[in-house]
């Protein structure tokens, strides 16, 4: 896929037509050199390399470096508007980014936090917050343990020695969590958010190799279960020396110094969550990943080759056909857990409560190569499945049965295989094992 910023327009007139075969720009002593040629020469080279590009990578594929990573134990800490230290800086808002990277003890728990991100109150909604990494719990004197800031303590910025104490950094910005029965929607001053992040690496798209920066958004403020397609937005931007003054004429001490020059096409990539319905402009974005309800279900970790891959993937089917790495196995369970059956939902489980009238199916994680291609499956998948809860008369037909002693029971955990099998094994095939809850031991096998 070429740019999309069209630049056969003013000043620009980058008419490069492919089509006519020009390879070179050949400048003649006498003649006037164009713009469009000075345009078309950087035109002929970029369609070389991304025809090259295009053989070996897939659109959008990782080169090198950018992995994405969410954080699902994102702590959130939500704090007053003003600064409870009368002799610092009132407006806590002054002072929240320059708070990123330092600690901060609270004056009540003891516990120690480094601020790692940070985001503004919003009006009429969510108190302004820091997003810590609790790097110390501390003990008061009834051995109550802290493990995270308590409402309405003072944190203070705190500095690491190199023996790995704390001490106080003199500095009378600070911060206070705030109280939880003043501040509307909110029980707690403390929270666990989530957020994604993309190492800085280099993507290919659009024809050209583009560096992205590290990043770090957002999913949800103050839950720990996102559902969001999290990937790259490509942007495509004419630069010009009014936006960016480096732009300017750098000829030091001569007549053309500061001048304005050509513009630069600058590609640009925004790491951003999408929900997952919808395309929601997928021609200029790239996904990285896929979390649902906290688990990743999707993520790019390697380079997505083109017709290379399909030339590895057609040598490796023919040598060794289909085959599995990693199983994928699977796992029948009761939909509704009654804390004694191993089922999956409880039944105060707000999003899916339990149902009894259920089962689910875990798929697990697993790797296979099909058709040549890998097929890696980074988490488990639960399939609901409605129990048989009907009946069928079928006629009058003889069916053999044979029984023998049976037990009745009170709780099944599974199911087993139906069939015969070699009731040596532990659990032989078509066989289910019996167990006195009483002394919680083996007491049988059934089949």
């Amino acid at each position: 896929m070429a740019q999309n910023t069209d630049l056969n327009v003013s000043p620009y007139y980058d008419d490069y037509d492919e089509t006519k075969n020009f390879h070179r720009i050949l400048f003649r002593p006498s003649n006037a050199i164009q713009a469009r040629e000075l345009t078309q020469l950087q035109s002929i080279l970029q369609n070389q390399v991304e025809r090259f590009g295009n053989h070996i990578f897939d659109e959008g594929s990782l080169v090198m470096g950018g992995t994405v990573t969410v954080n699902t134990l994102y702590e959130a800490v939500k704090v007053n508007a003003s600064n409870p230290n009368g002799s610092g800086t009132a407006t806590a808002e002054t002072y929240r980014v320059a708070s990123h990277d330092k600690y901060f003890e609270g004056q009540t728990s003891g516990v120690v936090g480094k601020v790692i991100n940070s985001v503004a109150a919003t009006t009429g909604g969510d108190p302004l917050t820091l997003y810590v990494t609790y790097v110390k719990a501390n003990a008061d004197s009834s051995t109550t343990t802290y493990t995270k800031f308590l409402d309405n303590e003072e944190l203070q910025e705190v500095t690491l020695a190199a023996d790995g104490s704390y001490s106080d950094a003199s500095n009378n910005n600070e911060f206070k969590t705030i109280l939880p029965s003043e501040v509307s929607g909110h029980d707690s001053s403390t929270s666990t958010g989530s957020a994604a992040t993309v190492r800085g690496g280099v993507f290919y798209t659009r024809g050209f190799f583009v560096r992205c920066d590290e990043q770090t958004i957002l999913l949800d403020k103050y839950s720990n279960t996102p559902t969001y397609r999290i990937g790259l937005q490509v942007t495509e931007t004419a630069i010009s020396s009014t936006d960016d003054t480096s732009l300017l004429d750098n000829a030091s001490g001569s007549s053309n110094e500061n001048a304005p020059g050509a513009n630069r096409l600058k590609i640009e990539l925004t790491l951003v969550a999408k929900a997952t319905s919808g395309t929601q402009d997928i021609d200029n974005f790239i996904e990285l990943s896929r979390v649902e309800a906290g688990t990743i279900t999707k993520q790019t970790a390697v380079s997505a080759y083109n017709t290379l891959e399909r030339t590895l993937a057609r040598r490796t089917f023919d040598e060794s056909g289909d085959y599995v790495v990693r199983p994928f196995n699977i796992e029948l369970r009761e939909h509704f857990n009654n804390r004694l059956n191993g089922g999956v939902f409880l039944s105060s489980n707000t999003v899916n409560p339990g149902d009894s009238s259920k089962f689910v199916s875990i798929l697990s994680s697993g790797k296979a190569y099909v058709k040549g291609f890998e097929v890696d499956k980074a988490s488990e998948n639960f399939i609901e499945i409605d129990k048989s809860r009907t009946k069928q008369d079928a006629g009058a037909q003889a069916v053999p049965f044979e029984i023998g002693n049976y037990y009745t029971v009170t709780n099944a955990f599974g199911q087993p295989e139906f069939g015969t099998g070699d009731t040596s094994d532990i659990r032989p095939f078509g066989a289910a094992i019996l167990r006195d809850k009483a002394n919680a031991a083996n007491i049988g096998t059934v089949r």
